[in-house]
């Protein structure tokens, strides 16, 4: 009698070739994931940028709207301003302001941006139609954005 072993008649696949296999498949899932974790980390850090420049853009539009409804404009500092209305009622006060968390950019006392605020200035231009801002504020992953405006009254001059 003699005893042999065939493939006939089966199918499937061997040990080596599964843990081949195996191998091969978790290193091409280990660099999906990978790929997918630097993805991710480059859309949070690009998101978080835009919503900086945002913040900012939203802090000195609403400033820029303040100015130009108001009758009266007072620069107290460099870093705070105050705008009233035709009966001379206080109607804004800009500033930056530091509480707890750092330096913040406030519009009457409140924070207009969850940012810090690293600079803040703003001074009447001699010619007394116009005021220039500039805000930088920061995110805690140490990302700043700037801006940079002149505002210009329209069709009268300001008593600053």
């Amino acid at each position: 009698m003699e005893l042999t072993t065939t493939r006939r008649g089966r199918s499937g696949f061997t040990l080596i070739e599964m843990v081949v296999a195996l191998f091969v498949s978790l290193i091409v899932v280990a660099a999906l994931g990978k790929i997918m974790l630097v993805n991710s980390r480059s859309w949070k850090a690009g998101n978080d940028k835009v919503y900086l420049q945002q913040n900012i853009s939203d802090a000195v539009e609403r400033m820029s709207h303040s100015i130009r409804s108001s009758r009266r404009l007072r620069v107290v500092s460099a870093t705070e301003f105050r705008t009233y209305d035709a009966d001379g009622t206080l109607t804004h006060t800009y500033r930056r302001f530091s509480t707890a968390a750092g330096q913040r950019l406030q519009e009457d006392g409140r924070d207009m941006a969850p940012w810090a605020c690293n600079s803040f200035s703003c001074s009447a231009n001699a010619d007394t139609t116009s005021l220039t801002l500039a805000v930088t504020l920061q995110n805690a992953d140490g990302e700043s954005a700037a801006r940079n405006t002149r505002i210009t009254l329209r069709n009268r001059t300001m008593p600053f």
